[in-house]
């Protein structure tokens, strides 16, 4: 996992949990102990595949990350604040 999932660890448990309510505490343990059964796991439970699981894992972490940033203006959004 990267830095910044291991850093905010408890933020993405959080997050993970509320997004899917069908994961136990026991299937987040498993991040503790080794990446891969981890993300195994939530492969099988979640019907995803590991890219897809971790892309979700650093959108978790910082969800603008992987947004282009633009000026608010080009987006219409200047007069909204």
């Amino acid at each position: 996992m990267s830095t910044s999932i291991k850093q905010n660890w408890k933020r993405v448990k959080k997050k993970l949990k509320y997004k899917y309510p069908s994961l136990t505490d026991d299937d987040l343990l498993t991040a503790e102990v080794s990446e891969e059964k981890f993300i195994h796991r939530l492969c099988e439970k979640l019907g995803k595949t590991k890219r897809e699981i971790r892309q979700e894992l650093q959108q978790l972490v910082d969800p603008y990350e992987h947004e282009q940033s633009y000026p608010f203006f080009i987006l219409g959004l200047r007069n909204s604040f």
